[in-house]
């Protein structure tokens, strides 16, 4: 052995432990830096879905209420009657519209519940409020994640869902939900018109793509990928990984 053979470097095996002690540090304040935003952007939510239901939905049930005594007042020509009844079923429209939006801001969150319990109630709120027949297999059973993993989860598919149901044009959708050791996977199909590969799916800026640019961002925050399938008039597959 030639006596110029380079030795073990002791100075970079002693830069290596700081190195690492660095990194872990950093992990950690990047952990509670998501955890924090989490928390802040459900915060928002929920503020935004009260203020909707509490004071807009308020006021548009005192001025349903007050339209229908008018409509009901003796003596209005009938046109005048037809035109109040108009509006008071045009303010009951709206009334409905802002409580349809209010729960789909802030529907049943998880709030503690298992992250499979919370999506099955979100997946029947949704079928009794939509025409779309779902098909759902979920498998996480009593499986607790972090924290940030299950919120993602399920705004991501609480987000998938509203897309489907406003733009889509489908008649079905199914959800897969499932664990394996390393990831979670979620699956939304619909059988709808589908897009072309054509538009900028991540762009997020023609119809209903501002949900898949929201999807993309929640993901990021957790390492997640989202993959998207579609053919026009085939309908449109998203699938969904985040690791655990």
């Amino acid at each position: 052995m030639s006596h110029s053979e380079a030795k073990p470097n002791r100075n970079h095996r002693h830069r290596t432990l700081p190195e690492t002690a660095d990194a872990m540090r950093f992990k950690a304040e990047l952990s509670r830096a998501i955890h924090r935003a989490f928390q802040e952007r459900e915060a928002e939510r929920e503020s935004i879905a009260r203020e909707l239901h509490d004071k807009f939905g308020q006021f548009l049930t005192v001025m349903e209420m007050e339209l229908e005594n008018v409509a009901a007042s003796a003596g209005l020509p009938p046109d005048l009657r037809a035109r109040i009844e108009k509006l008071r079923t045009l303010t009951a429209n709206a009334h409905n519209d802002v409580g349809q939006l209010a729960w789909e801001i802030r529907p049943a969150s998880l709030h503690g519940q298992r992250l499979q319990d919370a999506s099955e109630q979100l997946l029947e709120e949704w079928g009794a409020r939509s025409p779309l027949a779902f098909d759902v297999h979920l498998s996480l059973g009593d499986r607790r994640l972090p924290e940030a993993t299950e919120t993602t989860i399920y705004r991501v598919l609480q987000e998938a869902v509203t897309n489907v149901v406003k733009h889509a044009r489908a008649t079905r959708v199914g959800v897969i939900l499932q664990a394996t050791a390393k990831e979670i996977r979620l699956i939304v199909e619909d059988d709808g018109e589908g897009f072309s590969d054509a538009l900028d799916t991540k762009a997020g800026c023609a119809r209903g793509r501002f949900g898949l640019l929201g999807i993309r961002e929640r993901l990021a925050l957790v390492n997640g990928t989202l993959e998207i399938e579609s053919v026009p008039g085939k309908g449109t597959t998203l699938l969904i990984s985040v690791p655990i």
